[in-house]
């Protein structure tokens, strides 16, 4: 998975989601902004307590959006990764 900060990556599962966070640090990230809509919410906020009794030190932001919104934010490097639901 190659990641860059203008590309919008599409994981289909939790375990994709943590690869992309793994490369996300792997670029000595101290911040990860996550953009998601509302569905997603619990699932990041555990998520993200995992993280930080791994990495003390990295600052995990959220940002509740619709799609679009969720995905403007991606697209314009303002979030790392985004977390969307197709049906």
């Amino acid at each position: 998975m190659n990641l860059t900060k203008t590309r919008v990556l599409v994981v289909d599962d939790h375990a994709h989601a943590r690869e992309a966070i793994r490369e996300i640090l792997s670029m000595d990230a101290q911040r990860i902004m996550i953009a998601t809509t509302p569905g997603f919410v619990p699932q990041v906020v555990q998520s993200t307590l995992e993280l930080m009794q791994s990495y003390p030190a990295l600052k995990v932001q959220m940002i509740e959006g619709d799609t679009q919104t969720v995905m403007k934010h991606v697209q314009d490097g303002y979030a790392n990764m985004g977390l969307l639901s197709f049906v």
